[in-house]
């Protein structure tokens, strides 16, 4: 299809589009998009690939019981929080790079680099989060 999207301010910004097809399988593409000041951004054609997932663990260096660290995938809105064991689940990731972020109160910040393949589950590094 075709579609347009006006009054956007100039800036950088991520683009996305999700379906599913007949037998209920994601898809979706993320993309990067700047937009300049009076200008018109023609994307071309775009092809949406079916998801994958990201499964990983992530602990408070000192503490037993990590529910509750916050896990975010950027430049997505996608985001989710821990078991007990630290373990964390993001699905129907479109493929591309990501940063994920892991973040809990009075626990440093972690940042990692990844990239999710279509139809793949990715394994996150595990990381551990060090007391401020």
């Amino acid at each position: 299809g075709v579609f347009i999207i006006t009054d956007i301010s100039a800036g950088r910004y991520p683009f996305s589009c999700e379906t599913s097809d007949a037998e209920g399988r994601p898809y979706a593409l993320l993309e990067i998009v700047d937009v300049e000041t009076g200008e018109v951004t023609d994307l071309g054609w775009i092809t949406i690939m079916l998801t994958g997932r990201v499964l990983g663990t992530t602990t408070l260096a000192d503490q037993i019981n990590h529910t509750g660290i916050k896990v975010s995938l950027s430049p997505l809105t996608l985001e989710t929080t821990t078991d007990a064991s630290g373990a964390f689940l993001l699905d129907h990731v479109p493929a591309a790079d990501y940063e994920i972020r892991f973040e809990h109160d009075g626990y440093q910040t972690t940042v990692i680099d990844i990239h999710v393949g279509s139809q793949q589950t990715t394994f996150a590094s595990p990381v551990a989060l060090p007391p401020e």
